[in-house]
């Protein structure tokens, strides 16, 4: 293992030994922490770095969804409210800044998440709307009851997958 050290690197032979969960390898680093690095900015400058920021963490947010949803990437991706609630104690523990970010880029995720497509978020009443819109009708009532069912579906599913993935996460290791 390669070290850097004040500027100076170092190589260090390492071992790994078997920790008591009996599948993980230990070699006796711990991890202090983030590197703290705040940056201020005056108010006029503020708004524009936040615009930034929260585009920067849609864009990431939408392209992760776009992942799990052909498959790129794995529904053990899906956190739900356990999850939510063990990363805000952590990220709490590391001090004010670190908690309103990890609460900014949850709010990022509800956001975008609330966007989708799916008849009961805010995408699927815009969705209808657009059909309007451009048809110059709504919807019949057969395909709203539909378009209710269909969401309910993948909105119970995708709630289904997160929480499962919470408990499996928490279940002790076999």
């Amino acid at each position: 293992m390669l070290v850097e050290r004040e500027g100076q690197i170092t190589e260090l032979r390492v071992t790994p030994q078997l920790a008591e969960d009996g599948r993980t390898g230990v070699i006796g680093i711990a991890f202090s922490g983030p590197e703290r690095r705040i940056e201020k900015f005056s108010p006029m400058a503020a708004v524009p770095e936040a615009l930034r920021q929260t585009w920067s963490s849609t864009v990431l947010t939408l392209r992760m969804l776009w992942q799990i949803a052909t498959g790129q990437a794995a529904l053990s991706n899906l956190s739900g409210p356990i999850t939510i609630a063990d990363v805000a104690t952590q990220s709490a523990s590391f001090g004010l800044v670190a908690f309103l970010s990890f609460l900014a880029v949850v709010s990022v995720g509800l956001f975008v998440f609330n966007l989708l497509p799916v008849p009961q978020l805010d995408g699927g009443h815009l969705l209808y709307f657009a059909y309007e819109a451009m048809t110059g009708r709504a919807p019949s009532d057969r395909a709203l009851l539909l378009g209710q069912r269909v969401g309910l579906v993948v909105l119970g599913l995708v709630m289904a997958i997160a929480l499962s993935n919470d408990v499996i996460r928490r279940l002790p290791a076999s």
